[in-house]
C-alpha cells in the first residue's frame, strides 16, 4: 500500500495525472530490458489462436510501462513462431521440449518458466507491421 500512496503523491505533486488517458504511451522502436510478467493463451477478433506475453519496462524513459507482446501462429508464421519462442526459452537457460508444442495452452504453460525473468526486448516497426524479438541474457 505504501508504493501506491507514494506513485499518487508523485502524480498529484507534478500534476501528472491530469495528462493521462487511461491508455499505455507508444513506446517507440527500440531495444527495452523488461520483466515478464505474464503469459497467455488467446484468440483473436478473427479466431486466431496467439501467445501474448505481458512485460513491464525495468530501466529507461518508459520504465514501468507494459508491453504486450503476440507470437502469432498463422500459416506462413507458424515455424518462425515456434523457432522465436524455442530462441527465448534458451536465451533465458531452459532447454526447449518439443512436447511443449502440442497444444497452444501447453505452449503458455511452457512459458510460465518465464515469469519474472528479465529480458532483452527488441521492438521493431516496418509500414503498419510491428515486430518483436526477445533473449533472455544467458548464452
Amino acid at each position: 500500500m505504501e508504493e501506491l500512496l507514494k506513485m499518487a503523491a508523485e502524480l498529484k505533486e507534478n500534476d501528472g495525472y491530469k495528462n493521462m488517458t487511461g491508455e499505455y504511451p507508444e513506446i517507440p522502436d527500440g531495444e527495452y530490458q523488461a520483466n515478464i510478467d505474464k503469459v497467455e493463451h488467446r484468440t483473436s477478433k478473427n479466431g486466431n489462436d496467439y501467445i501474448n506475453i505481458t512485460v513491464t519496462i525495468v530501466d529507461g524513459d518508459f520504465t514501468n510501462q507494459k508491453m504486450f507482446i503476440p507470437f502469432y501462429f498463422s500459416e506462413k508464421s507458424a515455424k518462425i513462431t515456434i523457432g522465436k519462442i524455442m530462441s527465448l526459452i534458451a536465451s533465458c537457460g531452459y532447454e526447449p521440449t518439443v512436447e511443449m508444442f502440442a497444444d497452444y495452452d501447453s505452449i503458455a504453460t511452457g512459458l510460465e518458466t518465464l515469469v519474472n525473468t528479465v529480458v532483452t526486448v527488441k521492438k521493431e516497426t516496418k509500414g503498419e507491421y510491428t515486430n518483436y524479438s526477445m533473449k533472455g541474457d544467458v548464452e
